[in-house]
């Protein structure tokens, strides 16, 4: 794992403009700064030359200092990569590997290769492949579609249990082809044939004609597998251009199969220009339109927008050709837009079980990231209502400079705040209460009685005044924040529901929890088998700390949270947590759980509140009191 983390680090540097700081590769990279000076001095005692240069203002990358191989091509180190190495030698090896050889070459015990097979098994299982074993010989079996998905699965490390990978990585894996070459030569071939795609698109299919062409290298050709999508002559003709590129350029001779293959994946990511009625997606719309009503009744919001649910329908067409066929996008923003995010990525989660339900398919979680893309662009301003800022200024009219002065501040505040208007003044006595959560006064000294924040700027609005009219914003912002968390905590926290432990897992944390919800009346017997399907769509644990599991179905009698604390770090999908909050909701629950959900996982999930939370908080009366005191 620490292999792979030198990677990254190397790969942010790389692709930084200037020096980053150690907080921000820190956090990038998911460690402490202590980790972050332990990596780049290890960095450079491999490259034997400073290769990160640390100065006051960060960290940068010496162009001119050769770059390190920091891991071997047929070594590795620690549980993680070895799984990873295994993983790549038997799905590059038809016929198997023995133990022995496995062994030898990754320089550890026959014993520690048996360990590490048994995690490898069910971790192909996942990709429906088998770990078949003939005495001493050990081998993947499967179709070669499934291989595939394991390998490009494996390489952008997704697999459960293998290292993380950097792009640093695959492209050491996908030596024989440069995949700066390929990218290029595949946007020649689309823009020939007239199609344009997405950066992220583009770059999945990148990787999926690398991993293709690095397969069909070794003697493995796909099986032809199109499912309902029928590539269009348009696609077909491209690929044939593709085709002729990479033999003109590689002196690859693609076979049918393999084309058929990439047309069938290429139909599934291209985004035809929006039609009628009578369009391609015309047989989609009505799906789309059923899940929307659904999300906007479940999370009372007013959706009524034709152009938005026609670009949803054809995602969600590209997205069930894609299901059916096996061939799931690839999470372009990973982890980090999920805990950005939990309301969007909860309201993709609701629309893709929907989609499941109606279309019977299965989507998986890389797609649920497409699916929160188009519904936070869409939704983002609804969503955010609930901290937005009113903003009252008091500017004398001098021969329009009052207009310019608003016109200026609400440009400069942009979607921060919800309403930048001028109170009348006839006097400047001005009356006790004005009704906005900000006051920006031209007028100096002046003395308003109640809970509002007073910025003091010239009539002619400067750099300065704007930067801290600003300042105050987000801190008036950040207070309605933690005041809804208050309030919500206050009203819906009970004593009867607040569970310490020495130690459990998240399936016994779940059904502690859930009886305690049903035998107080709060929830319904069917609660544990609701809160377990929505877990099983996405995990619910944020920032590596903290779970807000929840049913989809608001069918509870009341809305409540159960607290569980644990002194044992929980393991939750990819996460160890140590809080566990469930919510039980309501029909009447549905706005406070939208209005809070970013605000509780922005103000609780955060590690350091964690850890001193759950340090006080022994007892019912220690925890209120403790995350209180975090929302100050």
């Amino acid at each position: 794992m620490r292999l792979a983390r030198h990677e990254a680090l190397i790969d942010i540097l790389r692709r930084a403009h200037g020096p980053v700081s150690g907080p921000v590769l820190a956090r990038e990279l998911g460690v402490s700064s202590r980790t972050v000076r332990s990596d780049v001095t290890s960095v450079n005692a491999l490259a034997g030359a400073p290769v990160i240069v640390a100065e006051h203002r960060g960290y940068t990358l010496d162009g001119s200092i050769q770059v390190p191989t920091l891991a071997p091509d047929d070594t590795a180190t620690g549980s993680d990569a070895r799984i990873f190495a295994i993983l790549r030698r038997l799905a590059r090896s038809p016929q198997g590997e023995s133990v022995h050889e496995l062994a030898s070459s990754l320089f550890v015990s026959e014993s520690t290769i048996e360990a590490d097979l048994t995690k490898v098994r069910p971790l192909v299982r996942e990709f429906d492949v088998t770990l078949t074993r003939n005495r001493d010989m050990v081998s993947l079996a499967g179709r070669e579609v499934d291989r595939r998905r394991l390998v490009r699965q494996m390489l952008l490390g997704s697999a459960r249990g293998a290292a993380s990978s950097s792009l640093g990585i695959v492209m050491r894996e996908l030596r024989r082809f440069d995949l700066g070459d390929l990218g290029k030569i595949l946007q020649t071939s689309l823009g020939a044939g007239g199609i344009v795609l997405h950066d992220y698109a583009l770059a999945d299919l990148t990787l999926h004609l690398a991993i293709a062409l690095d397969r069909f290298a070794d003697g493995q050709t796909s099986e032809v597998e199109v499912g309902d999508v029928k590539p269009s002559a348009q696609i077909l003709d491209t690929v044939a251009e593709l085709a002729a590129r990479l033999q003109e350029s590689l002196g690859i001779v693609l076979p049918s199969s393999e084309r058929i293959a990439f047309a069938a994946l290429l139909e599934s990511r291209t985004y035809p220009g929006a039609k009628g009625p009578d369009g391609a997606v015309d047989e989609h719309v009505a799906l789309v339109r059923t899940v929307i009503s659904d999300l906007s009744s479940q999370y009372l919001l007013d959706i009524h927008d034709e152009v938005f649910v026609l670009n949803l329908s054809i995602h969600v067409k590209n997205l069930l050709a894609r299901a059916r066929t096996g061939h799931e996008a690839r999470n372009p923003l990973g982890p980090d837009f999920k805990e950005g995010h939990p309301l969007v990525h909860e309201l993709a989660v609701f629309v893709a079980s929907r989609i499941e339900e109606l279309a019977n398919v299965t989507v998986g979680e890389e797609e649920i990231v497409y699916l929160a893309l188009h519904i936070g662009g869409y939704l983002q301003r609804t969503l955010e209502d609930a901290d937005q800022v009113s903003v009252a200024c008091i500017i004398p009219e001098y021969y329009g400079s009052q207009g310019r002065f608003l016109d200026r501040l609400r440009v400069d505040l942009g979607d921060t705040a919800a309403s930048v208007e001028a109170v009348p003044l006839s006097r400047l006595d001005v009356p006790a209460s004005i009704g906005a959560d900000l006051i920006v006064s031209a007028v100096q000294q002046l003395e308003i009685h109640g809970d509002v924040s007073i910025v003091e700027v010239s009539p002619l609005l400067s750099r300065s005044d704007l930067d801290r009219v600003n300042a105050a914003v987000r801190a008036t912002r950040d207070r309605k924040s933690a005041a809804r968390i208050r309030w919500t905590l206050s009203e819906l926290l009970d004593p009867r529901l607040f569970l310490r432990v020495k130690s459990t897992t998240r399936d016994e944390a779940l059904r502690m929890m859930s009886e305690q919800l049903i035998s107080q009346r709060i929830a319904p017997g069917h609660f544990l088998e609701d809160v377990r399907s929505r877990e099983r769509l996405s995990s619910t644990a944020f920032h590596g700390s903290i779970a807000v599991p929840h049913s989809m179905n608001m069918d509870c009698f009341r809305t409540a949270i159960s607290v569980l604390i644990s002194d044992e770090p929980i393991v939750w999908g990819e996460s160890n947590v140590r809080m566990v909050a469930l919510f039980a909701l309501s029909p009447t629950g549905r706005q406070v759980f939208r209005d809070v959900l970013d605000a509780f996982v922005a103000v609780l999930a955060e590690p350091s509140r964690i850890q001193r939370i759950v340090g006080s908080a022994d007892n019912y009366e220690h925890f209120v009191a403790a995350v209180l005191a975090e929302t100050e």
